[in-house]
């Protein structure tokens, strides 16, 4: 005896819910712009095109990918160093910050430091301990930018150096070396960034290392 025929038709939501439920709690990559936490693309695979991410599971994405949410109304946005978060575009909640200049500092105590190095022309990026093992931990993907310009004139650019949070987790210390003569006059130039890390601290070296 034949089985009655089924005649359900599945959307295309349910199919793909149906596809994942096959695998327990993927990973998929949600990547932003780091300057504006806007969504640029949600996937489980690798996108080139894009460098700044997070990694959540399935079920935190699962409405953007059936379709019941659109994510160019949703941003990404980091409620404390430690701690990204999924939010509607019109949320007040809003951590990303405006450029900051990064200052000099004695006590070594900041999240990252920036060590202008004289004499070897060379400028070193370290990262605390302890904020090394937040983006291992919760798996922080980002871009961080750092403009070094004239001290009297900021929109004169010297140059842009770019590290990825992994770098600096995963490494000791980072090194960059100098592009032109001004990096070696400290007080002829600055070093800013957009906000990120908690604390920031600027030294000045002139022995090798």
């Amino acid at each position: 005896m034949l089985a009655d025929a089924d005649d359900t038709v599945l959307t295309e939501a349910e199919i793909l819910e149906l596809l994942n439920a096959t695998t327990p709690n993927p990973v998929y990559r949600v990547y932003y712009d780091p300057a504006t936490g806007e969504i640029l693309s949600i996937t489980n695979e690798v996108n080139k095109n894009f460098d700044t991410f997070i990694e959540v599971k399935h079920r935190q994405v699962m409405d953007f990918l059936t379709g019941r949410k659109n994510y160019s109304s949703y941003r990404v946005v980091y409620t404390t160093p430690n701690e990204s978060r999924i939010v509607k575009k019109d949320t007040e909640t809003y951590d990303f910050k405006s450029i900051k200049t990064i200052g000099t500092t004695d006590d070594y105590a900041e999240s990252i430091i920036i060590e202008n190095n004289l004499k070897l022309k060379r400028w070193i990026f370290k990262l605390r301990d302890e904020d090394k093992t937040i983006i291992k931990d919760f798996r922080i993907h980002a871009m961080l930018e750092f403009y070094i310009t004239i001290a009297d004139n900021p929109n004169y650019l010297i140059r842009t150096i770019k590290i990825k949070s992994t770098e600096l987790a995963y490494n000791d210390k980072v090194y960059f070396d100098h592009i032109s003569k001004f990096e070696s006059q400290p007080g002829k130039i600055k070093i800013t960034t957009r906000g990120f890390f908690k604390s920031y601290g600027l030294t000045t070296n002139d022995t090798a290392i």
